[in-house]
């Protein structure tokens, strides 16, 4: 449960690289970020996250740290996603425990390939990509549509984060899912790019709890191409689940499978 929140936190900031001033309508905003996110040929950023709270009657606290590549090739938008996550959990009466997990993913439509690796055992699959993920940050205007329709987006007055003017975008969410303790979130985006700056979740108290904060952003820089290549360890079979109906992240989560993991 908690890597589908960090999941559905994840893909919503990556998603939404939009803001804007009070005095504009969505609308202007979904125009003014796809025109800046059409022309990039590559984006790379570090990502820090860390959420802290109750979720289905557990304290957890969950860090993680991802680096993000994103570039056009062939008519589409290959991502790849290096990302290690610690999760502290604390159930009463019982010791806490800790728990590690690193994931590659490559997203590449209409699949994602995922190397999974915790508690010393590593695990390779390959899904079909919702496609709702499937433009990554460099298409701005698809993901814009696919977020709104989930969320009630409210714009707030322009802020200076990091010393860069940005849009300040607060979402709430149209359903609520059981377990998420995310009631709402507000987004900082960069005018001059239109690439995340901050993401503050809150819970229907307004208790702070979640922060993502992204860093070292470049843009059209040259990746190399095997970046975006899936390579697997000797002895680690991929399971592929392609003809399943998997829904793929760009940050490598399965949600179907993760909602299970409470």
């Amino acid at each position: 449960m908690i890597r589908r929140m960090v999941a559905v936190s994840v893909v919503t900031v990556l998603g939404l690289a939009a803001a804007a001033m009070a005095a504009e309508s969505l609308e202007s905003v979904r125009k003014q970020v796809n025109e800046k996110t059409s022309g990039y040929k590559t984006v790379q950023y570090d990502m820090h996250m860390e959420m802290d709270g109750a979720f289905g009657g557990m304290q957890s606290k969950t860090v993680t740290d991802a680096k993000v590549q994103s570039a056009r090739r062939d008519g589409k938008t290959v991502t790849r996603n290096e990302s290690t996550m610690l999760a502290t959990h604390e159930i009463p009466g019982q010791k806490a425990r800790t728990e590690k997990t690193t994931i590659l993913a490559i997203m590449d439509p209409p699949y994602v390939s995922t190397l999974t690796t915790s508690g010393g055992e590593t695990m390779a699959m390959k899904t079909r990509l919702d496609p709702r993920m499937a433009q990554g940050p460099l298409n701005g205007d698809d993901m814009f549509k696919a977020m709104t329709a989930e969320h009630d987006v409210k714009i707030l007055p322009d802020q200076t984060v990091d010393g860069r003017e940005a849009w300040v975008l607060e979402m709430t969410p149209k359903r609520s899912t059981p377990g998420n303790p995310i009631a709402r979130m507000v987004n900082y985006i960069d005018k001059k790019t239109a690439m995340p700056i901050k993401t503050v979740g809150h819970d229907k108290a307004g208790k702070q709890v979640m922060v993502i904060a992204f860093s070292n952003v470049k843009i059209d820089e040259k990746i190399p191409a095997e970046r975006f290549e899936f390579k697997v360890p000797a002895g680690v079979e991929v399971m592929d689940m392609t003809q399943m109906g998997g829904a793929g992240m760009p940050q490598g989560f399965d949600l179907e499978d993760i909602e299970d993991e409470e």
